[in-house]
């Protein structure tokens, strides 16, 4: 069956811009590129509302004071009702619930919901009400890597409801170093490193990511004391986080604090990644890892931990290093190897790119969502242009 004139709602309730926004704004606007209506609910005024007004989609504001929120999925099923879509795509957990509420309300919407994190759905809900959410909540979860699925499993959810569907990225937007015109290179690393104080001729370590414990910053500041004992080295973290004074007092813990910046909330990510000399992730949890994909396809070495879904973007030595979650003496070791080894780092920095490209691109994360509707919508037997309306 070939979709077409497809009708989806999009719920994503963040306040903040993280990978899951941006993916939900691939969706959308792939969407949109092959002839479909999409809808996004989100809080006006979120990063994600607004740069989807810019892109000139529809929206549809939604003000949820908590995920049971009656009054805003009474509202949200009134949306829909009149705008009857064939698809209802939540985005989170949060809007998972918000949107099942809103579903009962307006029935006949299949359900799709995204789940992007490789925890377990139990740690924030007792007597297995996550588990009564992601089950009769939704028709089908998207899983964003096999490892995320696999966790989903383990948690009691059958395997025929799950879809793994790899996070994407718009390599268009990321050319490679060699690539960029003229008066349009990023930032060189020399004058990034004059505006951040730091010593002008030691490689740029970067770490990007919200500043979270489970990101294992704390464990990079650890292991850079053990690089520089053999190396010069900076090092800088982009984002911002409830972690920040932790890292902070850790900086100055550790004597570190003519070595390290971190940075907070920057538009120009691709500007410094551009700058630096190594991409570093520590992380002790991660569903894929779309900081990875971007580094890569700026031809950056890659250091990162071998949890979650990061093994099924990196192969070994092939595209980049992976390290042991935790382990600062490890990670240290894999810094000073690509420091001492740059040609190696190189080459799979450049095989990582080609990986990116291959398997990991915006439209074919588009192209594989929709076969999950597709199904979804056969099995079903409701079809774009029909749905019974007498369900509604």
């Amino acid at each position: 069956m070939q979709l077409k004139n497809l009708i989806t709602v999009h719920i994503n309730t963040e306040r903040t811009w993280r990978g899951g926004e941006q993916q939900t704004l691939y969706l959308l606007e792939g969407l949109r590129r092959r002839g479909h209506d999409a809808i996004l609910a989100a809080r006006p005024g979120s990063p994600l509302m607004e740069r989807a007004e810019a892109c000139g989609l529809e929206t549809f504001p939604i003000r949820p004071l908590n995920e049971a929120d009656l009054f805003c999925a009474w509202s949200l099923a009134r949306f829909l009702r009149a705008r009857r879509p064939h698809l209802l795509h939540m985005h989170s957990s949060h809007a998972l619930f918000l949107g099942s509420l809103a579903a009962c309300l307006a029935p006949g919407i299949r359900r799709v919901v995204h789940r992007r994190l490789e925890s377990t759905i139990y740690r924030r809900f007792s007597f297995r009400l996550n588990w009564l959410k992601y089950r009769f909540g939704a028709d089908r979860i998207v899983a964003i890597s096999q490892a995320v699925k696999n966790q989903l499993i383990r948690d009691g959810l059958p395997p025929g409801q799950i879809a793994v569907v790899h996070s994407g990225i718009d390599g268009s937007s990321w050319p490679p170093p060699e690539k960029k015109a003229e008066g349009e290179a990023a930032v060189p690393a020399s004058r990034l490193k004059a505006e951040l104080r730091l010593p002008p001729h030691a490689p740029l370590l970067l770490a990007v990511g919200a500043l979270e414990l489970k990101k294992g910053h704390g464990i990079l500041l650890e292991a850079l004391p053990q690089v520089l004992e053999r190396q010069e080295a900076v090092l800088a973290i982009l984002g911002e986080g409830p972690q920040a004074p932790e890292l902070e007092r850790q900086v100055e813990r550790l004597g570190l604090r003519d070595r390290v910046r971190l940075l907070g909330f920057r538009e120009d990510v691709q500007e410094i990644l551009s700058a630096a000399s190594i991409f570093v992730l520590p992380t002790l949890s991660e569903g894929l890892g779309t900081a990875i994909l971007e580094a890569l396809l700026l031809e950056k070495p890659v250091i990162a931990s071998s949890v979650g879904g990061i093994p099924e973007i990196i192969e070994q030595r092939r595209h980049g290093l992976l390290v042991p979650p935790g382990d600062p003496a490890a990670l240290a070791q894999g810094i000073l190897e690509v420091l001492s080894q740059p040609q190696a780092a190189a080459q799979r920095a450049r095989a990582g790119r080609r990986r990116v490209l291959e398997s990991f691109s915006a439209d074919q994360m588009v192209e594989k969502t929709l076969a999950v509707y597709e199904e979804l919508l056969a099995q079903a037997k409701i079809f774009p242009g029909w749905i019974p309306r007498s369900n509604l």
